[in-house]
């Protein structure tokens, strides 16, 4: 989120979080996950043995239609109000849908991404399907391309990317935020932020494009098992020590005081 970064934790498979804000801290924090996700305020876990979609905000646990399913896969996704995750390679959403964000369509699905107003996912051909919104100053962005894809992410703005078949990152969105492009890599994900994106090749190093570029000291020089990107704020997993390394407006957080394995 804007102001708050949570990991799980290796080798407990617990969760723990830092940042300015603690409204959207778990309420138990011993429970363990497989994923985690989150949003601008919401917070969604799949959990380790169950595999339950587990989601909470300012403090306390979010009860849904989808509270007592199990049986999800790691494929989960947390947008501003809403969240979809994969299970059987279906969608299936809870929190709000004004725009559509949490009403999927049918089908198999390898991978999902929300956004703000919006979801995307990736059916079992490679095919980008979007539903919910997009806009801003009421001008809806591009659709996705056409293409075969093995990931999409959706950003908390107008912009959104997704990795091909054959490593490339595909971006669309609104022309004037210089997103609609196309980077050879080969990339294996890429990572959406709120005015740029960063892929990840298949050597584990970091590129970022857009107007604003994150991960400045890290990027080239450190290989990641993992990033996550906020507002302010860019995280990553270092692929040689499991460490959690962060970084804003290219100066290096002090996250010692962490536990040093992540996920």
């Amino acid at each position: 989120t804007s102001t708050q970064t949570c990991a799980i934790e290796k080798y407990s498979q617990t969760v723990s979080c830092f940042g300015i804000r603690n409204d959207t801290t778990i309420p138990d924090d011993s429970i363990q996950f497989e994923s985690i996700s989150s949003g601008d305020y919401l917070f969604c876990g799949i959990t380790l043995i169950e595999k339950k979609m587990l989601c909470w905000k300012k403090g306390y646990y979010v009860i849904s239609e989808l509270s007592n399913e199990t049986g999800f896969s790691t494929k989960l996704s947390t947008g501003q109000n809403h969240a979809c995750a994969l299970k059987n390679q279906q969608i299936l959403c809870m929190g709000r849908s004004d725009y559509g964000q949490a009403t999927p369509p049918s089908g198999n699905f390898v991978d999902i991404s929300c956004g703000n107003r919006s979801t995307c996912a990736i059916d079992v051909n490679g095919k980008i399907h979007c539903f919910g919104k997009h806009y801003v100053s009421n001008r809806f962005v591009t659709s996705p391309p056409n293409g075969t894809f093995v990931e999409v992410h959706v950003g908390p703005g107008t912009q959104a990317c997704a990795v091909s078949s054959i490593g490339e990152i595909h971006c669309w969105g609104l022309e004037e935020f210089d997103e609609n492009q196309v980077h050879s890599g080969p990339f294996i994900h890429v990572n959406v932020h709120l005015y740029g994106y960063c892929g990840t090749y298949t050597n584990l190093t970091v590129e970022c494009f857009g107007q604003s570029k994150v991960f400045q000291d890290l990027a080239l020089s450190t290989q990641f098992l993992e990033i996550s990107i906020g507002i302010f704020d860019a995280c990553g997993v270092e692929n040689a020590t499991n460490l959690l390394l962060c970084e804003t407006v290219g100066r290096i957080h002090d996250v010692s005081f962490l536990p040093n394995d992540f996920e």
